[in-house]
């Protein structure tokens, strides 16, 4: 839905900046998917198994304790993620601002 409002933007404003919004969001949407199914992955092994107690085996624990570091990493990639999304949003919004306004300033 987003990317065929931009693709409707880039017919109206004929941007390049807009452009390279699009080109960039399918990769970011790709890191997104990738580091949310890992970190699936990680906490799937981690769940304690149903009809068994509800604390976790002295085995899954030290899973835990290794696997810490990298939902860690994980984490750390989905907030640079949406960072660079909020950012690509910020920009295409003045674009488009400026694109319906281009002779008053921004700022």
């Amino acid at each position: 839905m987003v990317q065929s409002s931009l693709e409707e933007s880039i017919k109206v404003a004929g941007s390049t900046v807009i452009q390279s919004v699009l080109d960039t969001l399918p990769q970011l949407v790709e890191q997104c998917n990738m580091v949310y199914e890992e970190a699936n992955k990680l906490m799937i092994a981690l769940n304690p198994t149903a009809g068994k107690e509800s604390s976790m085996s002295l085995f899954k624990k030290l899973k835990f304790v290794f696997y810490k570091g990298r939902i860690t990493i994980l984490r750390s990639l989905l907030d640079s993620s949406k960072s660079t999304l909020n950012l690509l949003l910020v920009t295409v919004n003045i674009e488009m601002a400026k694109s319906r306004s281009p002779d008053r300033t921004l700022m």
